[in-house]
């Protein structure tokens, strides 16, 4: 981390069979990796993620449905602030940002198994998110999806937070 830019990475490997006999060994192997960069009122963040999961046709066998043996998804975000600093005590902020993102949890199946192209998303969203102070957040944003069947949904999402 340096002033204005943050970059990370993580992983994970561990079993996911939660001890269920008739799976066998099932493992998840997770990979992460995101960037964030802050230049006075723009900001800047995206992330990629990747899963395998082996044993992934037990999984599926046993649930009766598709679960991908590797899973795949990303966003980018801009965003932009409104207000200008106040010259005295804690400045508000009104944030209008646009996200992309991609997303497959049928990025590869297990052989015998049909992908799911409904699994396979994309989402493009946009909105405002209003600070009065820096632990309280208004929001309110739009939401475009579309899926690989070319099926649609529009959804407007409308929200508060506080951190203490």
């Amino acid at each position: 981390t340096t002033a204005g830019l943050s970059v990370g990475a993580s992983g994970y490997y561990g079993g996911a069979d939660q001890r269920t006999p008739t799976l066998g060994t099932v493992t998840l192997t997770l990979g992460e990796a995101d960037l964030h960069v802050r230049r006075s009122r723009l900001d800047a963040r995206g992330v990629l993620v990747r899963t395998a999961l082996s044993g992934a046709d037990r999984v599926s066998a046993l649930r009766g449905e598709t679960v991908g043996k590797a899973m795949q998804g990303w966003y980018l975000e801009a965003a932009y602030n409104l207000l200008p600093g106040r010259a005295s005590g804690e400045p508000s902020s009104l944030w209008v940002f646009l996200r992309r993102e991609d997303f497959d949890t049928n990025q590869d199946v297990p052989l015998g198994f049909s992908r799911d192209p409904a699994a396979d998303r994309q989402v493009w969203c946009g909105g405002l998110s209003y600070l009065p102070i820096s632990k309280i957040a208004f929001k309110g944003d739009l939401e475009r999806w579309r899926d690989g069947t070319d099926a649609t949904l529009t959804r407007l999402n409308l929200g508060a937070g506080f951190m203490f």
